[in-house]
């Protein structure tokens, strides 16, 4: 199967087919392989996998993915690369706690990218209008000012053309 093969087969609904999605999990081409972290169809059971890839952008994927379950997101805290958790301050899917957590990380971009997710409470927003950097402290604020206004979207390095 083409790389254009499969870009239509994501689009479709039969990704939820488990057998076609470990076939593409394992496919030798990595954007194959990436493509698959990064679709929001693909099963949870897959994207716990596809977290403990070697490869960088598939891992950034996983941790941008809405779909990941909770506790793979959690597992990706500790993650060397300050990419994979500026994904998992962007994911529209992360949960309160996971917030909390990147809230303290020392990497303003990971902070940056709590306050714009879209499940970032008015509480934890108000701590961080507290914050020690008057860079997030002036993000706080034009995020309050802007909320019927979106944000721009995290975009993976995969898809950047990297």
């Amino acid at each position: 199967m083409s790389y254009e093969e499969l870009g239509a087969y994501l689009k479709s609904p039969f990704l939820k087919d488990q057998e076609f999605a470990m076939a593409c999990a394992a496919h030798p081409d990595i954007k194959v392989v990436r493509a698959v972290a990064m679709d929001a169809s693909t099963h949870p059971d897959m994207l716990e996998k596809l977290a403990a890839h070697d490869d960088l952008n598939v891992v950034e994927n996983v941790a941008g993915n809405p779909s990941t379950p909770s506790h793979v997101l959690m597992g990706l805290l500790g993650h060397p690369s300050y990419t994979v958790q500026v994904a998992l301050a962007w994911n529209p899917g992360a949960d309160d706690e996971l917030l909390k957590r990147l809230a303290l990380f020392q990497n303003l971009r990971v902070v940056a990218g709590v306050v714009r997710n879209p499940n970032a409470t008015p509480a934890l927003l108000t701590e961080l209008a507290k914050h020690k950097d008057p860079d997030i402290r002036k993000l706080v604020d034009i995020y309050e000012r802007k909320k019927s206004k979106p944000l721009p979207k995290f975009v993976p390095r995969s898809k950047r053309g990297s």
